[in-house]
């Protein structure tokens, strides 16, 4: 999978309704209390992806767009289920169904 980043208007604000609005990483910027983001509950992938170019090392590499899913955002955290610190490896962990990796 190839990096994401949205091109136009329409395409970030698709991908921002999409995965951002209702994820609770950036739950702090929708005014309830943040689990992991940063200290004003801004998502730090959200943020990156603003800042930085996709070519940039440091552009999130979350954001990703997926041949037969479309654009989407690997860190993805639904409204209330528990927020994991970015740096656990999920897709490993997919791999041990039904055991506690946490």
């Amino acid at each position: 999978m190839q990096r994401y980043r949205p091109g136009h208007r329409e395409d970030w604000e698709l991908f921002l309704v999409e995965w951002c609005c209702f994820c609770e990483r950036g739950h702090g910027q929708r005014g309830g209390q943040p689990q992991l983001s940063g200290e004003a509950g801004v998502c730090r992938i959200l943020e990156a992806a603003y800042r930085l170019p996709a070519t940039d090392p440091e552009y999130p590499a979350e954001w990703v767009s997926d041949p037969r899913q479309g654009p989407l955002c690997t860190a993805f955290v639904g409204e209330g289920e528990e927020v994991w610190p970015l740096d656990r490896d999920t897709r490993t962990l997919a791999l041990f169904e039904g055991e506690d990796a946490a």
